[in-house]
């Protein structure tokens, strides 16, 4: 007689399964670029430091270079251009072309007046109009200076359109006549260097 059992009577075998791992995206490197592309207008217009700052991020060494003499001077420190450019290597030396400063607005013509004038009697002082401001600093005015003797009738600052203005010297001597143009306006504003002086002697 088998005794009658309860179950199976076969043994159960545990079996362990490994998963096998999956390498995670953090689990691989990433490769270190050895090229990239250098594109001249990513660079122009900013400021040095800023270009200098961002070829260094991406690796490279950096050479500035002052060339071109700025037509304003909003660009004075402003980068226009990198050499060489396209895809370089990375480690490679960047030569930026960096704005030579403004060197500031020119002088007016000398001021015409005439060579003689007495006291009590007006004088008529012209010049030629100026275009010496820089594209982004429009004309908006002139100085007028007159040193050596008193005179009435001048107001400063003389309209950007004005080419004359009539003065009274109110006493004897001589004056020194000089212009100065005034470019741009409010914070941005500046002067141009003074012109010659004309020169009156008041009887």
């Amino acid at each position: 007689i088998k005794p009658t059992g309860s179950g199976d009577d076969t043994p159960s075998a545990t079996t362990q399964t490994r998963a096998s791992r999956t390498p995670t995206p953090s689990d691989t490197p990433t490769p270190t670029p050895t090229f990239h592309v250098l594109n001249p207008a990513d660079y122009k217009g900013k400021t040095l430091d800023q270009v200098s700052q961002m070829l260094s991020d991406l690796g490279y060494g950096v050479d500035p270079q002052n060339g071109t003499v700025a037509d304003s001077p909003t660009k004075n420190n402003t980068v226009y251009g990198i050499t060489p450019y396209g895809n370089q290597k990375v480690g490679t030396t960047i030569t930026v072309n960096v704005y030579t400063d403004y060197p500031g607005a020119t002088a007016p013509g000398t001021p015409n007046a005439p060579a003689t004038a007495t006291v009590g009697n007006p004088v008529q002082v012209t010049w030629n109009a100026y275009s010496g401001c820089p594209t982004d600093r429009a004309l908006s005015g002139y100085t007028l200076t007159v040193s050596g003797v008193t005179v009435t009738g001048l107001n400063n600052p003389l309209p950007a359109g004005s080419t004359s203005v009539t003065i009274t010297p109110t006493n004897a001597g001589t004056a020194s006549i000089t212009l100065t143009a005034i470019c741009g306006s409010g914070s941005s504003a500046f002067n141009s260097a003074t012109s010659n002086a004309r020169t009156v002697t008041v009887l």
